[in-house]
């Protein structure tokens, strides 16, 4: 399905933490940036990743796999992974794949900004519809 370029770009970064942009069709012909940026910022200590999905017109098995994956990373290191602008499109995959229920999103949580700039998060219930 790789015809389009993808792109991972940096919006804020600090020693814990780190916000990415990402523009394109994610497969396993170019999962490999994802794959390599999200490893070195988990080896450099930062184990709360935002991933801004907005820009992501198809993502495949492999994709929710890398996400899946990094969502455990940060999880061990005492972090979250948290998927920000999902668009329907997007959210859809992750709910036919069942990963609504593991992936924190900033829909289906509540994200919300705190007095003071802090972010809110509030985990889907289990037994929702």
């Amino acid at each position: 399905m790789t015809g389009l370029q993808v792109s991972l770009e940096t919006i804020t970064r600090d020693e814990r933490s780190v916000a990415l942009a990402l523009r394109g069709e994610f497969d396993l012909a170019n999962i490999s940036i994802v794959r390599i940026a999200l490893a070195d910022h988990l080896r450099h200590g930062r184990c709360v990743i935002r991933l801004d999905m907005n820009g992501v017109e198809y993502l495949d098995s492999t994709m929710l796999g890398v996400l899946v994956e990094a969502h455990q990373r940060c999880h061990d290191k005492g972090g979250s992974l948290i998927l920000i602008g999902v668009p329907d499109r997007v959210r859809r995959v992750l709910r036919i794949a069942g990963l609504d229920r593991l992936l924190l999103t900033d829909g289906a949580l509540g994200v919300g900004v705190e007095p003071g700039g802090s972010e809110r998060l509030q985990r889907p219930a289990m037994g929702r519809d």
